[in-house]
């Protein structure tokens, strides 16, 4: 295991952001309302650096870049399920009927 992530993170808080694109990500940080409401906010609780000897220090926060996927939207499968896992969740349902 690589030693960088060996170790437990330092963090108070944690946020998941989904999003229609990165693109759409990065163009709110621009957007007139988060830049007059939201990131005044922020200075209160997010460590964005500090200025220290006229130089910048590194935002102290932690980002990754994935993707997500629906399995299930509006109540139906979003992806190719084989016949034979719907008949075993069938049999399933019928041996315990009152859950779901």
């Amino acid at each position: 295991m690589d030693p960088a992530f060996s170790g437990s993170i330092d963090y108070n808080a944690a946020v998941d952001f989904y999003v229609e694109s990165y693109e759409r990500f990065i163009a709110a940080y621009h957007d007139p309302y988060y830049l007059s409401v939201i990131e005044p906010d922020e200075q209160r609780f997010v460590d964005k650096g500090q200025i220290d000897g006229g130089k910048r220090t590194v935002v102290r926060a932690m980002s990754t870049l994935g993707t997500a996927k629906s399995m299930i939207k509006d109540g139906k499968a979003a992806v190719q399920v084989k016949s034979e896992i719907w008949e075993n969740w069938q049999k399933l349902k019928e041996t315990k009927p009152n859950q779901q």
